[in-house]
């Protein structure tokens, strides 16, 4: 008796960004809080005055939506269709604003936008050839002198802080003192703080590591767009 095919599985990030994802991550997301992201963005990018951007993945919309509102052109691209449903409800699009179903695996933009933007830890749920494959077609989205902005946690050395071994990110975390309000290099200003100096040198050592390893990791991908 022949077997019969094994189903092939859905890729993990086809289903997972559904309308309960999309209901837990609104609440979460305070406009306060997205303001201060989308200054942030404008910071680092200094795209001029009425430039195009793209933004992808672009979730609900809620940067796509706030760099609209402050005078830029918008393409916002997801896959999730629960994703672009809410961005529609919560966003009229209109001539600086325009959301887009698709792949960013497959996107076909060719020297069309002064900034790129991939955010919320977007980047690198593929293969890592996949993942290469979608640096180079955001590169190609810009235009000549554009840039591209990716917000990622640093994959390679994530060190536990102390007291919270569940979390695991150096640079900008809950403070454990604080109510857990958000610090800068937690471990090491807690370790000063409460004059714990071993504790404290062994969180500058991890996240000296840590900005080093991202360093690395930058300075290949800068490599794969050249």
């Amino acid at each position: 008796m022949s077997r019969g095919k094994e189903p092939v599985r859905a890729a993990w990030f086809t289903t997972f960004f559904d309308r309960a994802y999309v209901a837990q991550l609104r609440e979460e997301k305070s406009p306060a809080q997205t303001r201060h992201e989308i200054d942030f963005i404008l910071r680092a990018l200094r795209p001029p005055r009425g430039a195009r951007i793209l933004d992808v993945p672009c979730g609900y919309g809620r940067h796509a939506a706030g760099l609209a509102r402050r005078g830029f052109r918008v393409v916002g691209v997801d896959l999730s269709r629960a994703m672009l449903a809410e961005a529609r409800r919560r966003f009229v699009e209109r001539p600086r604003l325009t959301f887009v179903r698709g792949d960013m695996r497959r996107i076909a933009f060719r020297a069309e936008f002064d900034a790129v933007v991939n955010l919320y830890t977007s980047f690198g749920y593929f293969t890592p050839a996949q993942n290469r494959a979608v640096l180079r077609r955001l590169a190609r989205a810009l235009r000549p002198g554009g840039r591209l902005l990716i917000d990622h946690r640093d994959p390679v050395y994530d060190a536990t802080l102390p007291r919270r071994p569940w979390y695991q990110h150096q640079i900008y975390a809950p403070g454990f003192y604080t109510g857990y309000g958000v610090k800068t290099l937690p471990g090491i200003r807690e370790g000063i703080e409460e004059r714990h100096w071993q504790e404290a040198q062994e969180n500058i050592d991890a996240a000296t590591q840590s900005l080093q390893a991202y360093t690395q990791q930058v300075n290949e991908a800068i490599g794969l767009l050249k």
